[in-house]
């Protein structure tokens, strides 16, 4: 039966995914519910704070929490109130490393409460000290754990027993009694916010990975190998975690398309190798500027956002927008390259060749380039260069125009990526959001929808584009659809060509396409194209088959509903539910289940969804799960 093997499925997943199958079973069954306030009420029931985040950072594997055998405190786990502190400890693992991890962690009330302990003894100091204020907590009852170093602004403390440490996305089931298991899966959940809720995945947490890369980002075969040698730490703001969104419910919608560069959004750019930057790169996207930045789903020049709100009136209603990816090197116009080389240098670089950088700049006369014999953008000189270590550059580097910054950037790499600088093909790969480092060109990723009855927002908050689309983040797709699929009247060139494989469409075909807005509709002959290739235009069959057992005795549900002997219905099989206008054909066609079924196609169960979408892009090795998150 289908959802009954839909429902199999989820369960499977889950214990693929590192959860003890008892516990698989119970998530499904909506036993555990898995939004962020049914768990942490379920942590706080258990004797965890969901209040105090600690963090514990480890460049192991770590499959299960065992206490450490060394430690200035003696053996337990270590933990710390301070990310930064813990990502210390974490170290910078090769890309596809299973360690390097940063884990965001609730502790049992012991050592909660050791804060306050400090002020039992003010008198204390040194080890004495800390031995008489240890045994003050253990007489006081507190015998879970030890204080840390009074006066530290990120004090450590240690845990004596293991079973007291939960990971802060545990499913913090109260009838699992077996070891808490962290794994490498683990860690990446927790990092990829998996089970976090939208405003409160990932705010705050540190993650240190490699990227998988296309390799356009730098053509030399010797930076190519540096690339893939390369880590980048990035505290996350907790604003990405957007929901998925089944193109089968954007039918008969129209939208409005423009490129987009693969520029991260939602962090700052915190470490790069073993270098921590002393001047952080705040990343504003790109894709994600649409879900940080309330009322605007969109950031550009004046004149390309007006084209845009144009193109949208003329689309009517409020269009869906739907931008599509560059190139690699789409993202040398955003500032944030340029920054994130200056940043390392600033950090990294000797005294003697900081001076050798500042006289190169100061000095730097741009050549321009030649179209059509004429040559442009030669002359310009970068204005208020204060050198490498000031905050002021910075600002002239942003100030400056484009076609000198993208030079400047060329004569860093080429002069100053040997001497401790930081190579382009680096910078680059540094500000690229992970999920598009290696994803192919002229592809949709993110939705929003553009308000056309709203003004143009002159102010945006990005230091590359000014103004602001009026609009707002509706959520993303994982499917592998390029925008020419959705355009398929799409024509280019003074001949007006058609596009000859809207899968695999040319570069020539792509750059047509950048030249300005282009509007569509999604039709349902666009989706049943799509469909026929492969592509699943409906909600996902693991959060189909959560919203079941969420919301319904499956049993009785699957009674009435359409059997198939497929797993998840197509979009052919509801079309006719979704065209159905009279509410009393619509419950007959689902058998009188007709909210149950609206919850199948639209609820999204936070969180459960992302496994399968998650593990498609590659963030985290299934194979490396072992039992977590309980």
């Amino acid at each position: 039966m289908a959802l009954l093997s839909a429902l199999t499925k989820a369960v499977d997943e889950l214990v693929q995914f590192g959860y003890p199958r008892e516990v698989a079973e119970r998530i499904v069954s909506g036993d555990l519910p898995m939004d962020t306030a049914s768990r942490m009420q379920r942590a706080e029931a258990m004797g965890f704070d969901p209040t105090d985040v600690q963090y514990h950072g480890t460049e192991a594997d770590i499959t299960q929490f065992r206490p450490s055998a060394k430690g200035k405190m003696g053996p337990g786990v270590y933990t710390t109130p301070s990310p930064s502190k813990a990502s210390v400890f974490a170290g910078y693992p090769s890309p596809y490393a299973e360690g390097g991890n940063v884990m965001p962690l609730l502790l049992r009330g012991d050592y909660i409460k050791r804060a306050d302990a400090f002020d039992l003894r003010p008198e204390i100091s040194g080890k004495e000290g800390q031995r008489i204020l240890n045994e003050t907590l253990e007489g006081m009852g507190y015998a879970g754990s030890k204080a840390g170093e009074r006066g530290s602004l990120a004090p450590e403390a240690v845990t004596f027993d293991p079973r007291n440490v939960r990971s802060l996305f545990a499913a913090f089931d109260p009838e699992y009694k077996g070891s808490n298991i962290l794994g490498g899966a683990a860690t990446a959940a927790v990092g990829a916010g998996l089970l976090a809720a939208p405003e409160e995945a990932e705010a705050g947490v540190i993650k240190t990975f490699g990227r998988a890369f296309d390799p356009r980002f730098d053509k030399r075969a010797k930076e190519q190998e540096k690339l893939r040698d390369t880590t980048y730490t990035i505290e996350e703001r907790g604003t990405q975690d957007a929901p998925r969104i089944p193109l089968a419910d954007l039918e008969g919608r129209p939208f409005v398309t423009t490129m987009s560069d693969r520029t991260q959004a939602g962090g700052l750019l915190t470490g790069i190798g073993d270098v921590a930057l002393d001047r952080p790169i705040n990343l504003q996207g790109g894709q994600g500027f649409m879900f940080e930045n309330p009322g605007m789903t969109w950031a550009s020049a004046p004149g390309v956002v007006t084209q845009i709100m144009n193109k949208a009136v003329e689309a009517g209603e409020n269009p869906l927008y739907m931008p599509f990816r560059m190139a690699p090197t789409g993202g040398d116009f955003a500032t944030m390259t340029g920054e994130t080389m200056l940043s390392y240098a600033s950090t990294n670089m000797s005294k003697a060749h900081k001076k050798e950088l500042d006289k190169a700049v100061k000095d730097f006369v741009s050549v321009g380039t030649v179209k059509d014999g004429v040559r442009k953008n030669a002359g310009l000189k970068i204005k208020g260069w204060k050198g490498v270590d000031d905050p002021r550059s910075v600002e002239a580097f942003r100030s400056a125009p484009d076609p000198l910054r993208k030079e400047l950037m060329k004569m860093l790499d080429v002069n100053f990526r040997n001497k401790g600088g930081l190579s382009i093909g680096q910078a680059r790969l540094a500000v690229t959001e992970p999920g598009q480092a290696d994803a192919l060109d002229a592809r949709i990723q993110n939705i929003g929808e553009i308000f056309t009855g709203r003004d143009i927002v002159t102010e945006s908050g990005h230091p590359s584009y000014p103004a602001g689309v009026p609009g707002q983040g509706l959520g993303r797709t994982d499917q592998e659809v390029s925008i020419f699929e959705l355009l398929p009247d799409a024509r280019y060139g003074e001949k007006q060509k058609p596009v000859q494989d809207p899968q695999r469409p040319t570069a020539r075909e792509i750059r047509a396409l950048t030249m300005k807005p282009y509007a569509g509709r999604i039709t349902e002959d666009i989706l049943r194209g799509l469909e026929a290739r492969g592509v699943n235009v409906n909600a996902n069959p693991i959060v189909t088959a959560a919203a079941v057992a969420a919301g319904q005795e499956a049993e009785g549900l699957l009674a009435q509903l359409p059997q198939k002997d497929t797993e998840a219905y197509n979009y052919s099989d509801v079309l006719p539910i979704k065209r159905s206008k009279d509410p009393e054909e619509r419950e007959g066609l689902l058998g009188g289940y007709s909210p149950a079924y609206t919850g199948i196609v639209e609820d999204m169960v936070e969180g459960l969804l992302k496994f399968s979408t998650q593990a498609k892009r590659g963030i985290y090795n299934p194979a490396a799960a072992t039992e977590f998150l309980l």
